[in-house]
């Protein structure tokens, strides 16, 4: 009996998964993450805390800086300069992106 709901748990999932987005009529383009963690071997609940993600955050920025530093020294010939800031916005990315794309 556990073969046969082992061999076929995925299609289960799947169906489970279909049925609900077909019902609900859930938008499937986006995932929102909540950052709640289950672990099975303890039986606790353990959280991944605002504070974690604000420090992720913190350092990917810096590093999104240093990168910039690096384009601004390589466009300093042509007078080109990507601004530096604290916190980027998803779309001045997507800009520095598509120019990258494009210098290519």
């Amino acid at each position: 009996m556990d073969r046969y709901l082992v061999d076929n748990i995925e299609k289960i999932f799947y169906e489970f998964n279909q049925y609900f987005i077909d019902q609900e009529q859930i938008d499937t383009t986006k995932l929102y993450i909540d950052g709640t963690k289950i672990e099975s071997a303890a039986n606790k609940y353990t959280f991944i805390w605002r504070g974690s993600i604000t420090k992720f955050k913190a350092k990917l920025n810096l590093k999104v800086s240093k990168q910039l530093q690096i384009l601004n020294q390589r466009y300093q010939a042509s007078d080109i300069y990507f601004s530096l800031h604290e916190d980027y916005d998803i779309n001045y990315l997507k800009q520095i992106k598509r120019f990258l794309e494009a210098a290519l």
